[in-house]
């Protein structure tokens, strides 16, 4: 994939026996480049989120959150790590309240809490490193 100029690589091209099994038991294909280019491409993995996520119009949710950062200044980069998060974390809070049943606007009346909850853990973490 970089001889070819590219600098990501599609993570559904990595498979092992033609099933997704997540990222460590990942086999290369080899037309997309090394397992080693696998591992230094997938930089950020988010960890937050859970079924509530599994419904019609989650993704346009995800999309609206990381167009809103973008909106406000944040890079590419920022805009997609914090919108994932802030999208996960939203469908936390709502499961918190109730699992079942879940629809995408329920996610998205809980995204200003999981601002609040993000920037407090984001300050936290400096916090951490500084001392």
């Amino acid at each position: 994939a970089r001889e070819m100029g590219m600098n990501h690589l599609l993570i559904s091209g990595w498979n092992f026996d033609g099933f997704d099994h997540g990222f460590p038991q990942y086999r290369p294909d080899p037309d997309l480049g090394t397992e080693e280019e696998l591992r230094e491409a997938t930089v950020n993995v988010n960890a937050t989120g859970n079924s509530n996520l599994a419904t019609g119009g989650s993704g346009d949710v995800l999309t609206g959150v990381i167009l809103g950062l973008l909106a406000q200044g944040a890079t590419c980069d920022e805009a997609a790590r914090s919108g994932a998060a802030l999208h996960g974390i939203a469908a936390e809070l709502r499961s918190a309240i109730c699992s079942r049943g879940a629809v995408a606007s329920d996610v998205v009346r809980f995204i200003p809490c999981a601002f609040d909850y993000y920037e407090t853990a984001q300050a936290h973490a400096r916090n951490m490193r500084e001392d």
